[in-house]
C-alpha cells in the first residue's frame, strides 16, 4: 500500500509540472501574438534595425523565455518609436495607448492640457466692452448722474470710490503679479477688469463663466484672481475697516447714539445670521442643516453700532448651532464678559431715589436667545409694568441695527443671499470678511459713519399702553407665580456672586472679600433692572431722545 501511494504522488507531481509548462508556453505565445497584432496594425513604421528571430528566445526544452523576450521588445520599441523621425513619432503616439495597456513602459503618461489660443488671447480683454467703458472711459460714470447710479448698481460702489480703491490696491501692492508680462511677452489682463469681475461676482452672485462671457477673460483666470482677491481683502482690508473701538474717543463715539436713547454703557447690538453653503462636505452636513434654513449653512455673528458699522465678526460656524453656542466662539463678546475688554470703563446710572451709581464695564444689546450674561442684555419677554414695557420697546427698536445690517449685507452682496458655491470653509470666511470690509468702507464713502449729532425729542413721550400699578398686578398672585411670570428663565450661566447687588453710593458689586469687582460678576437680572430704572428715570425727566440722522421726527 505504501508503494502504491508513493507512485500516485509521483504521477500527480509530474502532471502538475507538465501543466505549468504548457500554461507558461501559452502565455508567451499570447504575448507574442498581441505584439504581432500591434505591429501589424502599424505596419507603416519602418526601421533599419534587424530583429532577432523568435527561435533565439526558446530554451533547450522548447519553452519561450518571456522575460528576456519582453525586455528585448521594449528595447526595440524605444529605438524605433522614439527616434526624431516625424513618422515614427506619430506612430508612437498612436501605439502609445496599446503599449500602456500592456504595461511595457516604465512610467505613467502625463496628461497635458491643450492651450486654447482664442480663449487665452491677451488682446481679447482689451477689446471687450468692459475695458472700453469702465477702464478707458471712466469720466462718463462720474459726470452723469444716471450713469453714476447705474455703475453703482452694477458694481456696488460709485466710480470715484472704485478709482480710490484701485489706487489703494496698486499703492499697497495687493497683487504684485497682476498685469505682469508673461514668458511670451504678452501683457497681462488689466487689473481693473479682474477687480470689477470680483465685485460683480460678489454683488450679483454671478458665475465665472458669466464673467468670461462679459470680459473675454477666461473663467479660470477670474477664478484664481477671485480667490486671491478675497484672501487679500480678509487679511489686509478687513483689519483696516473692521476694528473694535480701542481708544477712549472711539468708545465714546460708538456709545453716543445709545446714550442719547437712554442706554448708557451700551456699545452695540449683536446677532447671528446664516449663509448658505452649497458645497458642504458630506460628513458635516448634519451639523450644517437645521435652525432657520433647510439647506446647509454657516452661521456668522457680528456686533454693530447704531450706524450699522460692523465692529467685529466671528468666523463661520455650523448652522445648526444656536446663539448660546455661537457666543462662546465670539472673542469680542467673551472678552467683554470676562472684563478683559472695556472692563475699566466707568459710567453712571440712576438708581432708586435718583441717586447715581458707578458701573464698571460695557454691555451689548441682544435678543432672548443668548446666555444670561450681565454683558449681554435682552428685552423682557413678559412685562410686569409699563416701565419694563417701555424699556423693552426701545431696546427692540435699537437692536434692529444688526438686523438692518444683515439686510444691507445680503442686499448689497447677493452671493450671501443666494448661497456660496465654492468649496472650503476658509473660502467662505474670506468672502464673508471681504463683504464686511467693503460694507464699512462704503459707509465712509457715503458719509454714514460719522456721529449722529442731530438727535431730536421723540413723540413717544406719553404712557403708551399704561399698565395698572404694580400692586394691582400682584393682586391674586403669590410671589412664586409672579416671579415665574416676570422671569421664566431664572437660571444664570455666569454663577454670580451671592451678594452681587448694586450699591446706591459707589461701585455696584463687592465680593466676599469686600473688594470691588467688575460688573461681569453681577447677574443679568440685576443689571437689567438697574438699566430699566435708569431709563425710566430719564424718561420722566424728558431726557430721552431718539437718535436720528435726518432730523425727522418718527413715532416709535
Amino acid at each position: 500500500m505504501g508503494l502504491l501511494l508513493l507512485l500516485d504522488l509521483i504521477v500527480l507531481a509530474s502532471f502538475l509540472i507538465i501543466c505549468s509548462i504548457c500554461v507558461s508556453a501559452m502565455n508567451g505565445v499570447g504575448v507574442v501574438q498581441e505584439f504581432g497584432s500591434i505591429l501589424k496594425r502599424h505596419g507603416d513604421v519602418t526601421s533599419p534595425m534587424k530583429h532577432r528571430p523568435m527561435i533565439s528566445f526558446y530554451d533547450s526544452s522548447g519553452t519561450l523565455d518571456t522575460d528576456s523576450y519582453l525586455s528585448y521588445k521594449r528595447k526595440c520599441i524605444r529605438q524605433e518609436f522614439l527616434s526624431p523621425s516625424t513618422t515614427l513619432r506619430s506612430s508612437f503616439t498612436q501605439l502609445k495607448g496599446s503599449l500602456y495597456d500592456l504595461q511595457i513602459t516604465d512610467t505613467a503618461p502625463q496628461k497635458r492640457r491643450k492651450l486654447d489660443k482664442e480663449i487665452y488671447d491677451p488682446e481679447k480683454a482689451r477689446s471687450s466692452s468692459w475695458y472700453r467703458d469702465y477702464v478707458l472711459n471712466q469720466d462718463k460714470w462720474i459726470n452723469k448722474k444716471a450713469k453714476a447710479k447705474k455703475f453703482r448698481r452694477r458694481f456696488r460702489m460709485p466710480m470715484i470710490a472704485f478709482q480710490r480703491f484701485m489706487m489703494k490696491l496698486r499703492t499697497e501692492n495687493y497683487f504684485p503679479a497682476a498685469e505682469s508680462v508673461n514668458a511670451l511677452g504678452h501683457l497681462g489682463v488689466p487689473l481693473e477688469i479682474l477687480v470689477l469681475g470680483s465685485l460683480r461676482y460678489l454683488g450679483r452672485g454671478w458665475t465665472f463663466d458669466d464673467l468670461e462671457e462679459a470680459t473675454g477673460v477666461h473663467e479660470e483666470t477670474h477664478r484664481r484672481f477671485f480667490h486671491n482677491f478675497v484672501s487679500q481683502c480678509r487679511h489686509r482690508l478687513y483689519k483696516e475697516f473692521v476694528r473694535q473701538p480701542d481708544t477712549l474717543a472711539e468708545i465714546e463715539d460708538s456709545q453716543a447714539e445709545f446714550e442719547e436713547a437712554g442706554f448708557d454703557g451700551c456699545i452695540g447690538s449683536c446677532d447671528a445670521t446664516h449663509v448658505i453653503m452649497e458645497r458642504c462636505p458630506g460628513k458635516l452636513k448634519n451639523q450644517h442643516i437645521g435652525g432657520k434654513l433647510s439647506q446647509t449653512a454657516r452661521a456668522y455673528q457680528i456686533t454693530v453700532n447704531h450706524r450699522r458699522r460692523i465692529l467685529s465678526s466671528t468666523i463661520g460656524l455650523p448652522g445648526k448651532w444656536n446663539d448660546k453656542t455661537v457666543i462662546r466662539f465670539d472673542t469680542f463678546l467673551t472678552s467683554i464678559h470676562r472684563g478683559e475688554l472695556y472692563g475699566n470703563i466707568l459710567y453712571e446710572l440712576f438708581s432708586k431715589g435718583g441717586r447715581k451709581v458707578i458701573v464698571q464695564g460695557l454691555w451689548i444689546l441682544v435678543d432672548g436667545g443668548y446666555l444670561r450674561w450681565s454683558s449681554t442684555i435682552p428685552p423682557f419677554k413678559h412685562y410686569a409694568n409699563a416701565g419694563e414695557e417701555r424699556w423693552s420697546k426701545w431696546a427692540e427698536s435699537m437692536r434692529k441695527d444688526v438686523e438692518c445690517t444683515f439686510g444691507i449685507l445680503k442686499g448689497r452682496f447677493r452671493i450671501l443671499k443666494t448661497g456660496i458655491r465654492l468649496k472650503g470653509f476658509e473660502t467662505m470666511d474670506n468672502i464673508w470678511f471681504t463683504c464686511c470690509a467693503l460694507h464699512n468702507m462704503l459707509l465712509e464713502v457715503d458719509g454714514l459713519d460719522r456721529r449722529w449729532n442731530n438727535g431730536i425729542p421723540s413723540d413717544y413721550e406719553e404712557e403708551f399702553g399704561q399698565h395698572d400699578s404694580i400692586s394691582d398686578v400682584r393682586n391674586g398672585l403669590d410671589a412664586e407665580v409672579f416671579s415665574r411670570l416676570r422671569n421664566p428663565l431664572s437660571y444664570d450661566t455666569t454663577s454670580p456672586v451671592p451678594n452681587a447687588t448694586y450699591s446706591e453710593n459707589a461701585i455696584i458689586v463687592n465680593n466676599d472679600f469686600g473688594q470691588p469687582t467688575l460688573r461681569t460678576d453681577l447677574s443679568m437680572t440685576a443689571m437689567r433692572d438697574l438699566l430699566v430704572y435708569h431709563f425710566n428715570y430719564k424718561w420722566n425727566r424728558k431726557e430721552i431722545r431718539w437718535p436720528s440722522r435726518t432730523g425727522v421726527t418718527e413715532m416709535v
